[in-house]
Formats: C-alpha cells, structure tokens, sequence
C-alpha cells in the first residue's frame, strides 16, 4: 500500500536570537516514508530557492527539522520545506525565519582616565534590536537618575536622568562627569536590555589630579588641616592632612619656613609621605 506524505508537524513562521540555537520543524509520515528536502531565499518576496547541504552551521535533522548550532542574523530569509515520497504531488511549504539580535557590547571592559576639574565621558554603545533600555550603576550601586540629579546637582548625573527619560537614546548614552572630583573614582556599569537579552560593560574611571604645565604629569593637592604644636625656643611639631594625591603616591612632603624679618628660606624633604614631623 502506498499513500502519498502528510503533514505531522508542518513548518510555520520562526524567530530565533542570534548566537543560540535555532530549528525550524518539518515532520511528514507517508508510505514509502518521504524523502524531506529544505531550499532558502533570502530575498523578499522569496524566489530562487536554493538547496540547503548538511553542515556543521545548520543540518538537517533525521526527522526532517532544520537545525542550526548556533544561528546567526545572516540566516534570517525565507525557508521551504518539501516533503516527497513519489505518490501524489508530494507537500511543500514555505516559512519565514526572523533572527534577533540581544544586546552585545565589543568591549566588556575599558579604562579611562580623567583630571580632576575636567569634563569626562563614558560612552555606553551597544549593537542589538531596539527598542533597547540602559540602565548605569556605581560601585554595584544602582544609580537612580532622579534622585542623583536632586542631591548630587551635576551634570553627569544629569546627563543619564536625560537618557533615561529621553525619547532619542537609540542605540547609545553618553553620560558627562563636569568638575569631575577625585570620589568620582570608580567602577561604572552600563547595562543595555531588550526583548531578546541583555548585556553589560563596566568602566573604571580614575580621577587624578591637578596637571603640571611643564612636565604635564599629575600633581597632588596641597597638604590640609596644617597644624602646629609644641612650640618652643628650638623646636616644633607640624601636623597635616593628607590630601587627595591624584591617584598617583605621594613619594614626599616639602616644609619651608623662614625667620620672622629675614627673606631666606629653609627647606626640608621628606622622604616617607608622613603627616606628622618634628622641627629642629
């Protein structure tokens, strides 16, 4: 007895996120038992189908399901499905695959330097479908744009509130550090999500000091909180605050003083970055 193919799981529309797997199903029964055979179109409307060949990319499975190992958003076209078993006209369908793509960033971890006073900015930039949603945090700290504008009043702060609330964000944010101060130092994370994934990047973002004009490397801030004590006819304890040191050690404190009516200055270096030191 012969009888021609019929549907047991008959192909439909496919969406798959790029970088997974992915099967679109095709199952007949018949007797004899039909031979399945797959064509693709990438054009639309589809036409000039070609014949998919077994490959380590896509294959066609035992059953008759098209499977892909890891499928990607070139894939994405029309598919036929042919089911033939030499009686009757045999089954034939057509399919649309449709590939998403998940947030994906090219680079999951940068560095970026910037002196204090000057404006810094970290881009967030992400390929994948939109609509997309980004989202920062500080030091794991979920940044809430409303509450950072309110309190901190800058406009790097400002300036994710607007890409949080904004209408053009699109595929990138840019959020801008003004003034930056050396507590701004940390480990910034830029979060993008849409339908189909999510993805993150982190920033480390150092602030260093100011800048000197001859040699432009980075300079610490004056000591703080100097103090004196113990004050005598021949001696003298001077105490002070360390203060912020660019990002860079200090390697050594300069005290000057001069007599009281004489112009000539003495000077001592010290070596060890202490914070307190007696005079002789």
């Amino acid at each position: 007895m012969r009888i021609p193919p019929r549907w047991i799981i008959e192909p439909s529309d496919t969406s798959a996120v790029a970088g997974r797997p992915a099967k679109i199903d095709c199952q007949a029964d018949g007797v004899p038992l039909p031979h399945v055979r797959w064509k693709v179109s990438a054009g639309e409307p589809p036409e000039k189908f070609k014949t998919i060949v077994s490959s380590s990319h896509v294959h066609i499975l035992v059953n008759g399901s098209l499977n892909f190992q890891s499928i990607e958003t070139s894939d994405s076209g029309f598919y036929l499905c042919e089911a033939n078993n030499g009686v009757g006209t045999g089954l034939s369908t057509v399919v649309r695959l449709s590939v998403h793509s998940a947030p994906q960033f090219h680079s999951k971890y940068m560095l970026m330097a910037s002196r204090r006073g000057e404006r810094a900015t970290m881009e967030c930039r992400a390929l994948g479908d939109k609509p997309m949603s980004f989202s920062w945090k500080k030091n794991g700290v979920i940044l809430d744009p409303v509450a950072e504008v309110r309190h901190m009043n800058t406009s790097f702060f400002l300036q994710i509130f607007t890409a949080f609330r904004g209408h053009s964000i699109g595929r990138s944010i840019k959020p801008h550090h003004r003034e930056s101060r050396e507590k701004d130092s940390a480990l910034f994370t830029c979060s993008a999500v849409n339908d189909y994934g999510e993805d993150s990047k982190n920033i480390q973002l150092t602030i260093q000091g100011k800048t000197s004009l001859n040699r432009g490397e980075s300079i610490p801030d004056a000591p703080q909180s100097t103090e004196v004590h113990d004050v005598s006819s021949r001696s003298v304890r001077l105490s002070w605050s360390k203060p912020f040191d660019g990002n860079i050690p200090i390697t050594q404190y300069t005290v000057m003083w001069r007599q009281v009516g004489v112009h000539f200055r003495h000077m001592i270096e010290y070596e060890q970055p202490e914070t307190t030191r007696n005079g002789h």
